[in-house]
């Protein structure tokens, strides 16, 4: 197996069957007002799930990057940290919908 679709096996593997279901427990563990919580709203305290819907972003610009690897980015996402306060099952399907995207885009760059 050359080592690019080596790795790219084990990467959709570790990100699609093992973090995802991490996220999964975690978030289903929390109360609502937990996963939107912060500290100090005023110093820009990220909440769960803004960290959650950043790590989504990601995982869409890696899906984005495996389909069109010729793809370019307007700007970072270092910042984007959105408080929507949506609803734990809306999250949840929002995550497990990235999550097959991407399991998608990692089989389509394998064959």
């Amino acid at each position: 197996m050359h080592a690019c679709s080596y790795f790219l096996t084990v990467a959709k593997h570790r990100m699609v069957h093992h973090y995802l279901l991490k996220f999964q427990m975690c978030l289903e563990s929390l109360a609502q007002e937990m996963i939107w919580h912060q500290e100090q709203e005023h110093l820009n305290d990220k909440s769960i799930g803004a960290i959650v819907i950043h790590i989504m972003e990601h995982v869409t610009r890696a899906t984005i990057r495996l389909t069109d690897p010729e793809h370019v980015f307007k700007g970072g996402i270092e910042n984007y940290f959105p408080h929507h306060e949506i609803g734990k099952e809306e999250l949840l399907k929002q995550l497990q919908s990235s999550n097959a995207a991407l399991e998608y885009g990692f089989l389509k760059s394998l064959s």
